[in-house]
């Protein structure tokens, strides 16, 4: 609804008529309009780099800013120094302080800029409109002397905004907010009546200069100027809290004082930039879409992703370049730490070296290895589907084999009796609810199925496994604990040989804190690698050769293809007591797990 009043209350009621010409009327609200001007119809809000927002205001054919800028950064990302008394001493750098030397101001008055601050070192101009960017935000500008100018002499023309009609001058009570000036006993001066104030609905609030005139004066800068130095000037805008009207005037431009801008008569048509959620998200890498629709003619020059731990992420950040141009893009982003939230967003660099900024999304990177590349799962000769995991260059099954025939269709025995010649398989704990969490023990005659032993790396046995899968020999073994140890996300207390934690399934281990590089101690920092081990126990000889079930909930143990001295291989085991990833010897009348490595 347009063209109320301001400063009037109304009611009002929704309502509808039917087709018998019968009007009804829903609940009575009402509402006051403003005495502030409007907010600017295509730009009612605006955002500088550090995510500050910004209410608008038209005030004749303008559109400003309605509150003072407290930006630490231009729109390309530098970053604006906080003052300090250096800038005393040299009035070329750009400066910015808290109002009154006070950072809990800075919500309410913004941040104090000085000339070169405010300028971004441009040149001084006194063009009408549009020159000078400055420290604005993308799409604004720097006001110059002469925008300054049309602001006050559009206000000075229109009488609902003078204090004394038959003075035009009057006007600085409807550009002053109605809060935060001092008071004064002078009639039209701002701290008269302040809650007459603001009819432009400028809301312009004392912040001051520098350090001096905090709640009695408001002055903005220009971009109508000449140098730098201490000695030459930059002129600018100001009000008190005694007068009545505004002045130009010129002061050196090492002062600071506050800034407000303008809207660029001709809006840039400025690209959107979309990043839709995270993809494919792995141990230490995502997959990122994004889309850029653009209708300007400025040229995209570089268009990508940007993260951080941190929110907000800029170009100053781990960024990636997909490409130039519009349209939708993509990107496998790599080498990410585990378990780690990061912040990402699309971003595009215009060929006026701005760089804009699409959405923020999040995601969590996994905890544990990321399956195999083209082999996410395998399958046995049952139908049982087993998830992979990458440790290094080796791609290993991440559950324990659960077959009970081999490749070939050739059933595999179950029983309770121990034989280092006769195939056999066994439940973990002698109990048939465990295999479908801890697959099945086998002996080493049921691993090999009857191949010769293997040192070699690889073995070159697929034995019992799936076609295209092998068994580890123990070179393969201590291929993948040697890159275990070799990174520092998968050791614990800095000891490279301590690695069980991160080869440990986070459940079904019993819990010990006697030290914190055991499996059982915070399980949840278990796995890093995806390996998933699970304490299955082992299968021993027991009195008259049959199976005694051990260590199940205390040991994950695992076949090679390697033979050890006597009627033995070599296996691998984890233990609840133990912070390491040890080989052992077992007797081939044994019952371990198995994990198979692809070929």
């Amino acid at each position: 609804m347009t063209n109320l009043s301001p400063g009037t209350t109304y009611y009002i009621r929704t309502y509808v008529t039917n087709n018998t010409n019968t009007i009804v009327y829903g609940n009575q609200i009402s509402f006051t309009t403003s005495t502030d001007g409007e907010s600017c119809q295509d730009a009612v809000t605006l955002t500088d780099y550090d995510g500050n927002i910004y209410n608008t205001v038209v005030i004749g054919s303008q559109c400003w800013m309605k509150e003072n800028l407290r930006t630490t950064h231009y729109a390309n990302s530098d970053d604006i120094y906080l003052w300090s008394s250096i800038a005393e001493y040299y009035p070329f750098l750009a400066w910015r302080r808290y109002p009154n030397r006070d950072s809990l101001n800075v919500t309410t008055y913004g941040y104090l800029y000085n000339w070169p601050a405010a300028m971004h070192l441009a040149t001084g101009s006194s063009n009408n409109p549009r020159d000078v960017q400055g420290i604005c935000p993308t799409g604004w500008h720097m006001p110059s002397e002469a925008e300054w100018a049309q602001l006050t002499d559009y206000v000075s023309g229109q009488n609902q905004f003078l204090c004394d009609s038959t003075d035009a001058s009057s006007i600085a009570k409807a550009l002053a907010s109605t809060a935060y000036w001092n008071g004064s006993s002078n009639t039209c001066a701002i701290g008269n009546n302040r809650n007459a104030n603001n009819a432009t609905g400028f809301s312009a609030v004392p912040a001051g200069v520098g350090g001096e005139g905090f709640g009695t004066i408001a002055v903005f800068y220009s971009s109508t100027g000449s140098h730098y130095s201490s000695d030459t000037h930059g002129l600018y805008f100001q009000l008190t809290n005694t007068s009545y009207q505004t002045f130009m005037n010129s002061l050196s431009g090492t002062y600071l004082r506050s800034v407000r801008c303008l809207r660029d008569e001709s809006p840039m048509i400025l690209p959107t930039i979309t990043t839709a959620s995270a993809s494919n998200i792995l141990n230490n890498s995502v997959l990122m879409a994004g889309n850029i629709t653009y209708g300007g003619m400025d040229t995209i020059i570089a268009r990508g992703f940007c993260w951080s731990t941190s929110q907000n992420p800029t170009i100053n950040d781990n960024y990636t370049i997909d490409g130039s141009g519009i349209g939708e893009f993509t990107s496998n982003i790599t080498n990410l730490s585990s378990n780690t939230t990061f912040y990402i967003r699309a971003y595009a660099t215009l060929n006026t070296n701005i760089t804009l900024y699409g959405n923020q999304e999040s995601f969590t990177t996994r905890f544990g290895g990321d399956p195999c590349p083209n082999a996410a799962t395998l399958t046995d000769y049952d139908g049982h589907v087993y998830h992979t995991v990458q440790i290094g260059n080796q791609c290993w099954m991440k559950e324990n084999l659960r077959t009970t025939h081999y490749a070939n269709g050739m059933s595999i025995n179950w029983s309770h009796n121990t034989s280092s010649m006769t195939p056999y398989r066994y439940y973990p704990d002698n109990n048939i609810s465990n295999i479908d969490t801890y697959g099945y023990l086998y002996n080493w005659a049921a691993v090999m199925h009857g191949a010769a032993s293997s040192t070699s790396n690889p073995s070159g046995v697929q034995g019992i496994c799936p076609n295209g899968w092998h068994v580890p020999s123990d070179a393969e073994w201590t291929q993948m604990a040697n890159y275990v140890s070799s990174i520092d996300d998968f050791i614990c207390g800095n000891e490279t040989t301590f690695i069980a934690k991160a080869l440990a399934e986070t459940t079904n281990w019993p819990i010990n804190n006697s030290n914190d590089c055991l499996i059982g101690n915070n399980m949840s920092t278990n796995n890093a690698t995806g390996f998933s081990a699970l304490p299955a126990g082992r299968c021993t000889l027991a009195s008259f050769g049959l199976c005694e079930y051990v260590d199940f909930g205390y040991q994950a143990t695992f076949w090679s293809t390697t033979s050890a001295s006597g009627d033995g291989s070599w296996g691998r085991y984890l233990s609840s007591d133990n912070c390491q990833f040890n080989a052992s010897g077992y007797g081939n009348y044994s019952g371990l797990s198995v994990r198979c490595v692809k070929d």
